[in-house]
């Protein structure tokens, strides 16, 4: 059968509009916002690896490492709002998104949390003279030294004599240590080899992060890179 003429243009006339309509409306739809990064340099938190901590760790026991061990001020409170059975942090800059929410541990619900190492007793019993046979341990030098001392403000001198460096102290005493342990038997790996950083980023490489995070004159910039 035939379809009169008049009849097929507005059946076109008709796919054309919704296709239009749909079109505008795709591109209005607005995107979902970024997730918070932690610094102007860091990846966005990936909040759903928290999962496996669910219910493994109680209200006070969360409050006293947020409180006493990992924060010197009450900043934590514009992000974290802790509840009686859970606490919720802020993902995003956007209102409109959940927040990520961690519940805590009660007497009727907890649960184990996800190991990911070995416990010492699980470890066969090492030779007498190796005490330290089947442990891996990682030391990291804190702190750059050398040439980044100064940057880092951890370098002091007392009239002329030799500046005293806090990274090339790490590092030495690192390099001292490594082979002592070695000798009891453990594995040992060094965070750092030398006084470069272990990023690719130098400060000159940072003045425009530093300029869109506010900083404008020479010392804020010095300090934000």
């Amino acid at each position: 059968m035939r379809i009169p003429l008049p009849v097929l243009a507005a059946l076109l006339l008709g796919l054309v509009a919704v296709f239009l309509t749909v079109r505008s409306q795709k591109a209005f739809v607005k995107p979902p916002p970024p997730p918070m990064a932690l610094s102007p340099l860091a990846e966005a938190p990936d909040w759903a690896s928290l999962a496996p901590y669910q219910y493994t760790i109680s209200r006070p026991e969360f409050e006293f490492l947020l409180t006493k061990i990992f924060t010197t001020d009450d900043t934590w409170q514009k992000f974290i709002t802790l509840h009686e059975t859970y606490a919720t942090a802020l993902t995003s800059n956007d209102p409109a998104v959940a927040p990520f929410r961690l519940n805590f541990s009660t007497p009727e619900k907890s649960t184990p949390p996800p190991r990911h190492w070995k416990s010492t007793a699980s470890l066969p019993l090492p030779p007498s003279d190796k005490p330290l046979q089947n442990l891996h341990i990682a030391i990291d030098p804190g702190h750059i030294g050398g040439r980044w001392a100064k940057l880092e403000e951890r370098w002091f001198q007392i009239g002329n004599d030799s500046p005293v460096m806090e990274g090339d102290m790490t590092l030495f005493v690192a390099k001292l240590l490594k082979p002592l342990l070695e000798n009891l038997g453990a594995e040992v790996s060094l965070v750092r080899l030398d006084n470069e950083p272990i990023t690719g980023f130098r400060p000159e490489g940072l003045t425009s992060y530093a300029a869109e995070s506010g900083a404008s004159d020479p010392d804020s910039i010095r300090r934000f890179t």
